[in-house]
């Protein structure tokens, strides 16, 4: 895998991480290894092998394990692992505009929304106007504009559905193209 691929596939553990309400510090330590892997300079794989990669700040014992995997084998279970118990919907709703990893959390936790159609029938209703931190600014004010932020939405669950590729990241914009 390539050092993009393998920063990737951190953001988005980092990401589902968020969304499953674990420690701000575990999942902000794969945005930040991604991070790090984007800036560094050299080759990812030769960093590897001359066990350099663990004398980067930032770069602890288990992102090196998980980078590792990555690059030799081109996949990581525990990725697989995070994409099988959160589902496509509730990924697709990062993708709105205004709606964080925490906004998605509230919506899957409180209101059970984990698909874009679930997620319009609350608007609709007015129950996720009701949710603190929502309010009627956070909801689509008009059919129109739902219609809009759900067809990205929308196209996004069925990108996540067929990434079975390894090399796949759902959650970056790499797969929409």
């Amino acid at each position: 895998m390539s050092k993009d691929e393998v920063a990737d596939a951190l953001d988005e553990i980092g990401t589902l991480l968020e969304i499953k309400g674990e420690s701000s510090f575990r999942s902000n330590a794969y945005h930040n290894g991604a991070r790090i892997l984007r800036q560094l300079e050299g080759n990812l794989g030769e960093l590897i092998e001359q066990k350099k990669l663990g004398d980067i700040r930032g770069i602890g014992d288990t992102l090196l394990d998980k980078i590792t995997t990555l690059v030799s084998t081109g996949s990581l279970p525990f990725l697989d692992n995070l994409k099988t118990e959160i589902p496509a919907g509730v990924v697709a709703m990062l993708h709105l505009p205004g709606i964080g990893a925490k906004k998605v959390k509230a919506l899957f936790e409180e209101l059970k929304i984990d698909s874009i159609e679930k997620l319009q029938a609350a608007c609709n209703a007015g129950e996720v106007a009701k949710l603190k931190g929502f309010g009627r600014r956070r909801s689509p004010r008009s059919s129109k504009g739902f219609s809009s932020w759900a067809r990205s939405a929308s196209e996004f669950a069925s990108i996540w559905r067929r990434a079975s590729q390894p090399s796949c990241s759902p959650t970056s914009r790499r797969c929409l193209a």
